[in-house]
């Protein structure tokens, strides 16, 4: 007998504290509540950063980990990437952190760019269903 694992993933995307947010220049934001994926397969991360006039480098983006109750800094080594950017565009990403690699995390954006930005992050969760 052949057993067929489908991924479910929630319909529509779940708004966190960083929506729309101004991030000034040398600045961050993280997402104010965890994001948990007990229960879960996945989170699909949704990224938005719209650029001032004067940008001159892609904000970061990190996936900050809880470990024992506190959660990982930039300094730890948490993992991250840099966003693509050009002055006065919005660019768009997306990303899974599996439920194996992280069990409760938080988002932060890190504005090294020169300018002022505008984040949103929101995220969607997937769970398994046996056929």
């Amino acid at each position: 007998m052949t057993v067929t694992y489908n991924p479910n993933w929630s319909t529509s995307w779940t708004a966190t504290s960083i929506a729309a947010s101004t991030v000034t220049n040398s600045s961050t934001a993280t997402t104010s509540s965890a994001i948990d994926n007990d229960n879960m397969t996945a989170t699909e991360i949704a990224v938005t950063i719209a650029y001032g006039g004067t940008a001159n480098e892609g904000a970061r983006i990190y996936v900050l980990r809880d470990v024992d109750g506190t959660y990982e800094a930039i300094a730890d080594g948490a993992w991250g990437f840099m966003m693509a950017y050009s002055t006065s565009t919005t660019y768009r990403r997306s990303f899974v952190v599996q439920s194996i690699t992280a069990s409760k995390f938080k988002i932060m954006v890190s504005n090294v760019t020169g300018a002022s930005i505008t984040a949103t992050v929101s995220y969607k969760q997937a769970t398994i269903d046996q056929a």
